[in-house]
């Protein structure tokens, strides 16, 4: 198909196809994720300045230190949060025999059976990592592009070197939501976390406070590091899993090295689920609009991934010139009028929320 086709063609099949909630819903999820990685990065500044002063404080010190292990432990939250989000978009692209039609449920809701069983699958080797990276179809880029048979197979190595990263970052990602679950649960159940717990007889390096949860647990979690007993005094042990976090620079640095993985897959999974729609389902190129406003050919390779994108480069102009490319904004128009207006503003005056249902839409 050729790209005046289907510039013609691109709003029926996304409605066809992946529906506009579903193209909402991931570009929604992309960019607000992008907001709150910015707001977990602003904790972490938030806490040096806390650390030199900058921030002024009448807080004791027992005091303050337990504040900032909730900092720290609020990051971590955001960080899960975004995770499990990931994840169930993940879930939703990647399910075999699964319209993309889909994707707008199962982002609206998504429970935590649905992130253990795409992770369950991802383990087991059960996902399909080309489709959920929506990359392109190749026979269709060498009939639409007129490629040798040479610059396919080429394709295919790049292709699924990209799915080596996908798997890569998967993986990281994954065994820190498992290390971290039982920190994140009990932030969001039952805050059952000692805070402020200082190592005074056995400091690490730089270490010198930590925090730790205590929770019961039926079964032994998969990401025990040991097992051991007598860990509490007798009229605590009916807690049997304690999961500890060290406060340090280096706890932040991890934070930071996992939330780079997480926006790099995530905008290269959403870029190639909006390509896909907007192209059709046909010929497409990953790409990425950069700040000059030019939109350029996206690489998502392992560190050894450099020499198969050589081989490459002079492939990619045949298949971006027939690619479908257009600005992503989001333009959103509440239309409220008279009375129902009204109802609004009176609502937001008193009580500072208002919610609005329309039945019209839980029929479509």
């Amino acid at each position: 198909m050729r790209l005046e086709e289907k510039k013609k063609r691109a709003s029926d099949f996304v409605n066809k196809e992946l529906t506009w909630a579903g193209y909402t819903s991931v570009q929604l999820f992309l960019f607000n994720m992008k907001t709150v990685i910015s707001l977990i990065e602003l904790e972490r500044i938030m806490l040096k300045k806390v650390e030199t002063g900058e921030i002024k404080h009448n807080m004791p010190d027992d005091y303050l230190l337990r504040v900032k292990h909730f900092i720290l432990l609020d990051a971590l939250a955001k960080t899960m949060m975004l995770i499990e989000g990931v994840l169930a978009l993940c879930a939703g692209l990647s399910e075999r025999n699964t319209s993309r039609k889909k994707i707008s449920y199962q982002m609206a809701r998504y429970e935590k059976k649905q992130v253990n069983a795409f992770i369950k699958h991802f383990k087991n080797n059960d996902v399909d990592l080309w489709k959920l990276a929506s990359l392109p179809n190749l026979e269709k880029l060498q009939e639409n592009c007129g490629l040798t048979a040479e610059e396919k197979e080429n394709l295919r190595k790049l292709f699924d070197n990209s799915c080596n990263a996908l798997r890569n970052a998967l993986n990281a990602i994954i065994a820190f939501y498992e290390k971290n679950e039982i920190l994140y649960w009990k932030f969001r159940h039952g805050l059952s976390i000692i805070a402020g717990f200082k190592l005074v007889s056995q400091p690490i390096d730089s270490l010198s406070s930590i925090l730790w949860a205590i929770d019961r647990l039926p079964r032994k979690p998969s990401s025990t590091y040991l097992e051991a007993t007598d860990l509490l005094q007798p009229e605590l042990r009916w807690f049997n899993t304690i999961s500890i976090l060290p406060y340090s620079e280096k706890t932040f640095q991890h934070y930071s090295s996992i939330l780079s993985d997480l926006r790099d897959l995530a905008r290269y999974i959403v870029n190639n689920q909006i390509l896909w729609a907007i192209n059709c389902g046909e010929d497409y190129f990953p790409m990425e609009k950069q700040p000059t406003g030019l939109w350029t050919p996206t690489v998502y390779t392992t560190s050894n991934g450099s020499s198969i994108w050589e081989k490459c480069e002079s492939i990619i102009p045949k298949i971006t010139s027939n690619t479908y490319v257009i600005d992503s904004l989001l333009n959103f128009t509440l239309n409220l009028k008279g009375k129902a207006l009204g109802n609004v503003v009176e609502c937001l005056q008193h009580d500072k929320v208002a919610t609005i249902w329309s039945p019209q839409s839980s029929r479509e």
